[in-house]
């Protein structure tokens, strides 16, 4: 009994210091990457658009750390149409890409800018789809900038 209630007791101690730490050192992303991330085009045929400046803590002390912000939403289109538009419309609003169908379509898309930010477009399956299978195919931004 003495042994289990010191366990609960360091358990609890420990996710209450980790809690903290993570408030009091986390930060969300850069002012560029939240206002570039808005500036994304929303597909056309998307559902479930959300976005969400994620917070974490860096622990280099180059400085280099990079925190992205996540754009996720849901389409009935597949993987291929989602591609196809994207490369199309994001290298019209200025990012470049260097992505090319050689024999089937990459699992995923980089684009970058000229202010080095860097937009990563691919498929997922979201940690919920184990318990009950999205009704859309499920696609994800991750959008960093320096």
């Amino acid at each position: 009994m003495k042994t289990l209630l010191i366990f609960i007791f360091t358990s609890a101690l420990i996710v209450g210091i980790s809690f903290y730490l993570l408030n009091k050192y986390s930060k969300a992303p850069n002012e560029l990457t939240q206002y570039t991330s808005q500036n994304i085009l929303k597909f056309p045929d998307a559902t479930n658009w959300k976005t969400k400046n994620n917070r974490n803590i860096c622990i280099s002390g180059s400085g280099t750390c990079i925190r992205p912000t996540i754009i996720t939403f849901g389409s009935q289109k597949d993987w291929g149409e989602i591609y196809s538009f994207y490369k199309g419309r994001m290298q019209e609003s200025h990012w470049k890409t260097n992505s090319s169908i050689l024999t089937s379509i990459p699992t995923s898309i980089v684009f970058t800018n000229d202010v080095n930010c860097r937009a990563e477009l691919l498929s997922y399956k979201p940690i919920e789809s184990v318990i009950q299978k999205p009704q859309n195919n499920q696609f994800k931004f991750s959008v960093a900038c320096p």
